[in-house]
């Protein structure tokens, strides 16, 4: 079933792909509308398979109309793989720009033990694929010397130092106006390298301009980057002419301008930089891994570090681990804060004098939100301490406890709440004590009480994606066993509903036909999640 289920999922996006590129050719090709991005992955992934053009990357020119109307990805990539070396090894991307399938999947980076560093969580994971994720500032990596066999920093190194706050919604944090601090980082990226190690770095080139969150670097900034390295490393350029992207020299490159800011800035016709340059660097053995150092770790962090896979000591781990808590996305709150009003709200009890108990209450985002709201008599219990901390330190919360929510329940009160809510909790849950779990909510329910659940949608394609996503998750469930199970235990009245309804015709036409193959219920199949009420 699983196996439908993907082929079936692989199958909607191929479709889906080809109606909206479709789209994109007929409306004129124009940079980031509708359809751009899977124009662009599409030529990505063609072109990174091309042997024969990878090579052109690493001598020779490029064909008349490569890569016209696409941003520099579409060479920032092919010169990458053909440039990386063949062999085996630690590769860290700093700046997470190789953090997408059809790239992880190259036969190039197959034989590799890949890092990821960036500066906080995003949607694309893939550690069942062995990708580590480290996120934190480049200036100040967490890895001992002398690391990595090879680097790759794509399109990074012209944010650092700038206005990050935007792009990863961290408030003032990260809203910086130190240009030079490219510097910073390029010394870290030597540290962590071998001696002998590879370093491949693209940024736009042209003429020095600052827009405020990235800035383009000219002649001397990119000299500036071989430097440490004894001057030792080549320069790649590559120019957007108007019959496509080729290789060039940099005299004809260095008073490029960017070509296209955003959505409401369009430049001209050109999707991204104008110009980029690509800088290639061997460590040499004698280079000495303090010399030009303006960042030595030792005077950062006293740690000593212990062979581990990532290089970093234990202690290290936590501290980096932690810090993901600081840097909880803005528009993942929005995103949940909205569900949570139109999805959770119309469920919870019209009297807002009834105690509510919300089980696995995270970092205390729900509850939160139940408090704005008017439900004062709240009450949370989280496993994590970390997390049950950072609720009652960030919300202000009171009344929140930290526990098993098993045995939290078996000592609370019986009848006791108008309203126990699992967000996102229950398939966290070994299925064995699933049952027994139900049970004890029924009993701490009063009469006229009523669960809400939310859970991986097991009748639906994304609901496998979302079980399969999490290493803790240990289950999924369709309609009918949650109705199955919520009816063993003694509730009525049971309710499941999807957390997304696609308007789309097109999509919902598309549902309306997996589902009569499946059997199963339309509004359920694009889903990703369930969520289910029910009265005591």
């Amino acid at each position: 079933m699983k196996k439908i289920f993907f082929k079936l999922l692989k199958f909607y996006k191929k479709i889906r792909a080809w109606l909206v590129i479709d789209l994109y050719k007929t409306r004129g090709k124009k940079p980031w509308s509708k359809g751009y991005f899977e124009y662009k992955w599409k030529e990505i992934k063609g072109n990174i398979q091309n042997k024969d053009l990878l090579e052109k990357f690493y001598k020779g020119n490029l064909s008349s109309g490569y890569g016209l109307g696409v941003d520099e990805r579409i060479v920032e990539y092919p010169w990458i793989l053909a440039n990386l070396s063949e062999e085996s090894g630690k590769l860290l991307d700093a700046g997470s720009a190789l953090n997408f399938e059809v790239l992880l999947y190259h036969q190039k980076l197959k034989n590799k033990e890949i890092t990821i560093t960036t500066l906080a969580p995003e949607s694309n994971c893939f550690w069942r694929k062995g990708v580590s994720y480290v996120f934190g500032d480049i200036r100040d990596l967490p890895f001992r010397d002398n690391l990595f066999d090879a680097i790759t920093c794509i399109s990074t190194l012209e944010h650092v130092g700038m206005d990050n706050s935007e792009i990863y919604n961290t408030g003032d944090k990260y809203n910086e106006n130190s240009s030079k601090d490219y510097l910073k980082a390029i010394l870290e990226l030597k540290r962590v390298l071998k001696p002998g190690g590879q370093l491949l770095i693209t940024v736009p080139f042209g003429k020095y301009e600052n827009h405020g969150f990235f800035q383009q670097f000219n002649k001397q900034m990119v000299h500036r980057l071989i430097e440490p390295f004894n001057n030792e490393g080549s320069v790649s350029y590559f120019k957007y002419f108007e019959n496509g992207w080729q290789k060039s020299e940099v005299g004809k490159c260095d008073n490029s301008s960017y070509g296209y800011i955003g959505l409401h800035e369009k430049l001209n016709k050109i999707a991204g930089a104008s110009a980029v340059a690509c800088v290639s660097i061997i460590k040499n053995h004698d280079i000495q891994s303090n010399e030009m150092n303006l960042n030595k770790k030792e005077d950062i962090k006293n740690i000593e570090y212990e062979k581990d896979d990532l290089g970093y000591s234990e202690p290290q781990k936590i501290v980096v681990y932690e810090s993901t808590y600081e840097m909880f996305d803005e528009n993942l709150i929005k995103t949940r804060v909205k569900d949570y009003h139109d999805l959770i709200l119309p469920l919870l009890p019209k009297d807002k004098s009834k105690k509510i108990i919300d089980l696995g209450c995270g970092f205390g985002l729900f509850l939160d939100f139940c408090r704005k709201q008017g439900y004062e008599n709240y009450e949370g219990v989280d496993i994590v301490k970390n997390f049950t901390d950072y609720a009652k330190n960030k919300f202000g919360l009171k009344n929140i406890n930290t526990g098993d929510i098993i045995d939290y329940l078996k000592k609370a009160s019986s009848e006791n709440y108008g309203a126990i809510t699992a967000i996102n909790v229950v398939e966290h849950i070994k299925k064995e004590r699933v049952p027994e779990l139900l049970n004890l909510i029924f009993k701490n329910l009063e009469k006229g009480g009523v669960f809400v659940a939310e859970m991986p949608n097991a009748d639906s394609i994304h609901g496998i994606h979302t079980l399969f996503s999490d290493l803790t998750h240990e289950w999924a469930y369709t309609k009918a066993l949650i109705i199955q199970l919520l009816s063993q235990a003694g509730f009525s009245e049971i309710r499941v509903y999807p957390n997304r309804v696609r308007k789309s015709m097109p999509i919902r036409l598309l549902q309306k036909i997996l589902a009569k193959i499946l059997s199963g219920d339309d509004k359920l199949l694009y889903s990703g999640n369930i969520i289910v009420k029910a009265k005591k």
